[in-house]
């Protein structure tokens, strides 16, 4: 694999210079060239700024906040990591119940946790 470009001469992973995103139902990419740059999203009305690539659930951990509470008062945070444990829940643009370890940060993102 070049490291610099991302490519590999088998078609691997990061193709074209893209590394895939997977996230639910929606087709985000995020170029190489691209991590380096940072952006500001709107976390429970703050603003902050991470870098792009970086997914919701770890832009939260990055401010120190919770993803949800349980219905008993209880914080909480993501599990898995992967989308199967819901513990990472939280609005994003309105939607809610949104698996944050699923979405990718996009500019001017708010996200409401709690």
């Amino acid at each position: 694999m070049r490291e610099s470009t991302g490519t590999s001469s088998s078609g691997g992973l990061f193709r074209n210079g893209v590394v895939p995103i997977f996230t639910d139902g929606r087709s985000d990419v995020v170029r190489i060239d691209e991590l380096n740059q940072v952006i500001s999203i709107t976390l429970d009305g703050r603003t902050m700024t991470v870098a792009a690539g970086t997914t919701v659930a770890a832009a939260i951990l990055q401010a120190g906040a919770n993803s949800r509470t349980s219905v008993r008062g209880e914080p909480r945070q993501p599990l898995c990591g992967m989308g199967i444990c819901y513990e990472c829940r939280a609005q994003i643009d309105g939607r809610m119940h949104q698996r944050t370890c699923h979405i990718v940060c996009g500019p001017g993102m708010e996200i409401v946790t709690g």
